[in-house]
């Protein structure tokens, strides 16, 4: 896991990240610390090329320290109204096949999984699942 977090997370990769058009990202503080994020992407800069017409949720992480307050779920619930006032007609992530703890929380807003896919991680090969809500 170090080996891909090395890679996908390094101040180059991130800056590019942040100046990219079709991508935006957002912190959540708690008494002025930062205690998560989130990152959606449409267009271009989605992690699936085929799902064009769609608003992807690609990353809501919460420190642990913070987790059990909500944070998530208000991040997770901001992601779908900004994919709502864009117009998108589908909202979508990936998640590793395995959390079903997560998973279990997109069902109740109404995602399913339609697909999956292999997500490399070091010398060890994950298989994703492709999850969406039908927006309109």
């Amino acid at each position: 896991m170090q080996e891909y977090y090395d890679g996908a997370y390094t101040l180059e990769v991130l800056g590019q990240e942040l100046k990219a058009e079709d991508t935006e990202t957002y912190l959540v503080s708690v008494d002025g610390e930062v205690a998560g994020f989130l990152k959606v992407n449409w267009g271009a800069s989605q992690t699936e090329k085929e799902l064009y017409d769609s608003f992807e949720l690609q990353r809501i992480y919460v420190l642990q320290k913070f987790q059990g307050q909500g944070l998530g779920k208000r991040l997770f619930t901001f992601a779908l109204e900004l994919a709502n006032e864009q117009g998108f007609t589908w909202a979508r992530l990936g998640d590793w096949e395995h959390n079903t703890k997560a998973q279990a929380l997109y069902k109740r807003y109404g995602f399913e999984k339609f697909s999956e896919h292999q997500f490399a991680v070091g010398d060890k090969v994950d298989t994703d699942w492709l999850m969406r809500k039908y927006l309109k």
